[in-house]
């Protein structure tokens, strides 16, 4: 009984060692995250307060976030765009894949390929805008909602043609992206 409370006595002697020694005197990390916890109130005030949050990229990394080779900005404003110049920029694209001839060269055949659809993508990228721009002019009470539904009719049938334009486009070339 006596070898039992001596070894009771060490095991509670180990066990409060070990729970004590577990805490670190390193606080760099508690201190982190507190700071982060700092960061993300402010945050929410600001949201509160109505005030834009720049990214996190931006704050943290400024300078080093480069575009992607696969992002392509729009090169055109939705403002000064309409549904007929929209209409007859998908009239020029979708009378280029009709008359296109096929490359016998392999390299030839996909350098054509691929530049007439990011033609039409460039494009359909447009509609999309015009299509956001209509919409928010809607919302907003600039645009009826009578002229938004004429417009987004409109638009539907370019991209549907768009849309054409490309299956024939990859019927065409025998390339499906």
């Amino acid at each position: 009984m006596k070898s039992f409370k001596v070894l009771l006595s060490l095991l509670v002697i180990l066990f409060l060692s070990v729970v004590s020694g577990c805490k670190s005197g390193d606080n760099s990390q508690e201190a982190e995250l507190g700071k982060q916890i700092e960061e993300l109130q402010k945050q929410v005030d600001d949201l509160k307060n109505g005030q834009a949050i720049p990214p996190a990229d931006t704050v943290e990394n400024a300078g080093t976030v480069e575009q992607s080779a696969d992002v392509k900005p729009i090169a055109t404003d939705a403002v000064s765009d309409t549904v007929e110049s929209l209409s007859k920029d998908v009239d020029k694209v979708t009378t280029k894949v009709d008359s296109v001839t096929v490359p016998k060269d392999e390299n030839e055949k996909r350098t054509k390929f691929y530049a007439l659809k990011d033609e039409l993508d460039s494009v359909e990228d447009r509609i999309d805008a015009y299509d956001d721009y209509i919409e928010s002019q809607q919302k907003s009470g600039s645009l009826s909602d009578e002229d938004y539904n004429k417009q987004e009719r409109l638009l539907d049938d370019l991209e549907n043609k768009l849309d054409a334009s490309e299956d024939k486009l990859e019927r065409t070339f025998g390339i499906y992206d």
